[in-house]
């Protein structure tokens, strides 16, 4: 939220650490040598194990990514017979919506994935975000609600995504057209986060946007958020991508230093 002694302020977060060794590689590097604020742990992920060992040390925020999509689950299978009827997770947050899963099954998984938090970073996380920005879906909205409560967790992400719509056509644009829904959905759950005492970042890019923001793209789009107090760049810097490139940057620093931006720990939200 924005706090008034700094009025415009900007928090690089990278998602999907954990996910496998080439994302944790670009994390990494993009932590020694650029503007990074937090980092979002995949526990469910194939390199989860050593990527919390990494987190633990640091010396940025560290969010809980709950993944009850496009994952493996921590529980047994057999304890999740909607939400893991064909012994995985649903392929997409799309198909998640459409499994109408019951909330005990989405609670007891991220309970669970807490747990494994806790065992591979030694502590509670900084703050909780989900896979493919499930927590739009009403169901699990109300899960991340219930577990910051529960675990005292004052951070949460709110994906509304401030950058312009860009109709796109292909397969792998799909998600973009779903994305002045999601924004509509984070903009009404905002409320419920301010009334549960949560604190979020005004507003995202890099939702639509996802694993597209260069620097030329970073450039483009600082314009557009120019009214957002605190902002959320949401990003997938794995070692072969233009955002890891983006990140290290000199010029990026040049760009949010025009943009009267000032970089925050997720920690600062």
């Amino acid at each position: 939220m924005t706090g008034p002694e700094v009025h415009r302020r900007v928090v690089f977060v990278a998602d999907d650490l954990g996910m496998n060794a080439a994302m944790d590689r670009g994390i990494a590097w993009a932590r020694e040598h650029g503007p990074l604020g937090g980092v979002s742990l995949l526990v469910t992920g194939e390199t989860s194990t050593t990527a919390g060992a990494w987190a633990a040390e640091c010396g940025l925020a560290v969010g809980l990514h709950l993944a009850f999509c496009a994952a493996h689950p921590v529980s047994p299978t057999g304890d999740l017979p909607v939400l893991a009827k064909s012994g995985s997770l649903p392929s997409s947050v799309f198909h998640l919506a459409a499994r109408r899963v019951p909330q005990d099954e989405l609670l007891r998984e991220g309970e669970r994935q807490l747990v494994r938090f806790h065992d591979l970073v030694g502590r509670s996380p900084d703050f909780l975000n989900t896979h493919q920005h499930a927590q739009v879906l009403p169901r699990v909205f109300d899960v991340v609600l219930a577990l910051a409560a529960r675990h005292r967790i004052a951070r949460v992400r709110s994906p509304i995504d401030r950058a312009p719509f860009r109709p796109r056509l292909g397969p792998r644009h799909l998600r973009r057209w779903a994305w002045p829904l999601v924004s509509l959905a984070a903009r009404i759950q905002a409320d419920r986060i301010r009334a549960a005492g949560l604190r979020a970042p005004d507003a995202i890019i890099g939702g639509q946007d996802a694993e597209l923001l260069s620097l030329g793209r970073l450039d483009a789009l600082w314009p557009a958020v120019t009214e957002i107090g605190t902002l959320e760049v949401v990003m997938h810097p794995r070692w072969s991508s233009a955002e890891r490139v983006a990140l290290g940057a000199p010029v990026l620093r040049d760009q949010l230093e025009a943009d009267g931006r000032v970089v925050i720990d997720f920690r600062d939200v």
